[in-house]
């Protein structure tokens, strides 16, 4: 990403301006919406979603220019920044709204994805159009499979909207032109976006999209990434996953039997800023905003979580003394579902530590696992 001169804020986006108390942002309808509309009547959004079908025609036309060998149309067809699109492309906070309201409530999930990728140059993300082929070919296997079914059992894509919004940062935030600076205006935007980017990737109703091979040649993978380490970790927090809903989390590009992985537990605070440092930034600067942004998101994700469940996760005792670092962040949870996982004394005990911390607990389920006597 290319973030330049970035500072991360507080969350002082449109969210704090609407009727949703700030710890329940993160889990809200309300906020998801209102964080992608205007500050002022025909004041331009911080954060914009691209159509879904919008994006998939634009494939389309994509695709058959790479298919007559046309380098300059492939040129011209590869995704603009936010500036140089057409406004047909965008899909407003109420048509989003709209489009959610066909998904039953108890789906939990919003009309909404957000695409975690890497970007292929510093000067552009994807100049081949290879990510844009790829989100595109994720949609129409959905709208696939919710037209032919799956195996013969519940569909569990039968209630997939008939259009999305999609969150990709290049044509969604006001970008810097090729070799110069966002304006003003835009730079004030850009910077509020970034001060609302949990509500892309961490917010519990939104669906994620993983490219998790489109790391360029010049980087080992996704995992080495540092804005995708940041995307990839957080939309696992508070996200859960039902047998009659599609996965929150898909991997567009998976390893054979990868398609949904588990959720892991999120890094501590700690362990991220030490892994940060690990990591590939194409631009160097953006190190120190991703620290920031990962500490708010985590701070508001867990400070405002009532209920936590990472069940059948495959947790065992690492995993488990992980997670416990973070639990004094979560200062109004109330359920915690930790069941069907592999969890042993070490664990636990490095758990129940952590819960002593945890002042509204009400009810903990850790069926299912393996710990003793000990643990007990």
């Amino acid at each position: 990403r290319q973030s330049s001169h970035a500072t991360v804020g507080s969350f002082d986006g449109p969210v704090s301006q609407q009727r949703v108390h700030p710890d329940d942002a993160l889990v809200s309808r309300e906020a998801f919406f209102d964080a992608f509309r205007p500050r002022a009547p025909g004041e331009p959004t911080a954060l914009s979603l691209l159509k879904g079908s919008w994006l998939r025609e634009r494939a389309n036309q994509l695709r058959a220019a790479k298919q007559r060998g046309d380098a300059d149309a492939v040129r011209r067809l590869a995704i603009a920044r936010r500036q140089e699109m057409p406004e047909a492309a965008f899909m407003t906070a109420d048509e989003c709204c709209e489009l959610s309201e066909t998904i039953p409530s108890h789906f939990n999930r919003v009309a909404a994805i957000g695409g975690s990728y890497c970007w292929r140059t510093r000067e552009h993300p994807d100049p081949e159009g290879d990510s844009l082929l790829a989100l595109a070919d994720g949609l129409e296997d959905i709208y696939r499979k919710k037209a032919e079914g799956v195996g013969g059992g519940y569909n569990i894509y039968q209630d997939f909207p008939e259009d999305v919004g999609i969150f990709w940062d290049y044509p969604c935030l006001f970008q810097h032109p090729p070799g110069g600076k966002r304006t003003e205006a835009e730079e004030r935007l850009f910077q509020e976006a970034l001060g609302s980017l949990e509500m892309i990737y961490a917010h519990q109703l939104t669906t994620v999209f993983v490219l998790s091979k489109s790391a360029p040649p010049t980087r080992p993978s996704y995992e080495h990434s540092g804005w995708t380490t940041y995307e990839g970790t957080v939309a696992r927090i508070l996200k859960v996953n039902y047998n009659f809903v599609w996965p929150a989390v898909i991997d567009l590009q998976p390893d054979e039997g990868t398609a949904s992985t588990p959720p892991k537990p999120p890094l501590s605070i700690a362990e991220f800023n030490k892994k940060v440092k690990t990591l590939h930034f194409t631009n160097g600067a953006d190190s120190d905003v991703v620290r920031g942004i990962y500490e708010r998101t985590m701070r508001r994700a867990l400070g405002g979580a009532k209920q936590l469940a990472y069940s059948s996760s495959a947790w065992d005792d690492a995993d488990g003394v992980s997670f416990a670092a973070s639990l004094p962040l979560c200062s109004r949870l109330e359920r915690l579902k930790l069941g069907t996982n592999k969890l042993g004394d070490r664990g636990l005990a490095a758990l129940a530590a952590g819960l002593a911390k945890v002042p509204q607990l009400k009810e903990l389920n850790v069926e299912g696992n393996g710990f003793g006597d000990d643990g007990l």
